[in-house]
C-alpha cells in the first residue's frame, strides 16, 4: 500500500490484474484520479475491498488523458461517530446512545481512513494523480 495525505502521483501496477492500492489516514469524500497515461483505460475502486477491472460493478474508468472525479465507496463515517456503544460494522453504522459527555472523537469509531484501488491492464507502465477532497 502506498499512502497518501492529498496528493499522491505515481506508477500503477500492470502485472496479474493486481491493483496499486492507495491509503490516506484522512477520510476523504471525494477522489480525483487523473490518468496521466498517453495510451490505456485506468480502472478504479473507491470501496476499499472491490478489486477494479474492465466492465465490473462498484468501480469507474478513466481514459488516458482524463480527469474523474469520484465519491469514496466506503462505509460512511464522520467525526461525531462514536461515544459509548458507537462503531462501524461491515453492514453499516450503528447509531451510538445520545451521551452528551462523550467526546466526538471517540476511538470507538475510528477514522477509517480512505482506499483507492487503481489498475490498468496491459504491458503499458501507466502513471496517475489522485487527490482527495472534502
Amino acid at each position: 500500500m502506498t499512502a497518501f495525505t492529498g496528493t499522491w502521483s505515481g506508477s500503477v501496477s500492470t502485472t496479474g490484474g493486481s491493483a496499486t492500492v492507495l491509503t490516506s489516514a484522512s477520510r476523504w469524500n471525494y477522489i480525483r484520479v487523473t490518468n496521466t497515461t498517453a495510451a490505456g483505460v485506468m480502472y478504479v475502486t473507491t470501496d476499499g475491498a472491490t478489486q477494479p477491472a474492465a466492465g465490473a460493478d462498484e468501480g469507474w474508468s478513466v481514459a488516458p488523458g482524463e480527469t474523474v472525479i469520484v465519491p469514496n465507496r466506503a462505509a460512511f463515517w464522520w467525526q461525531g461517530f462514536g461515544g459509548p456503544g458507537g462503531n462501524i460494522d461491515p453492514v453499516g453504522l450503528k447509531n451510538p446512545p445520545i451521551d452528551v459527555v462523550a467526546p466526538a472523537n471517540s476511538t470507538s469509531a475510528p477514522n477509517p481512513g480512505t482506499a483507492v484501488w487503481l489498475v490498468m491492464p496491459g504491458g503499458t507502465t501507466p502513471t496517475a494523480i489522485v487527490e482527495g477532497a472534502g
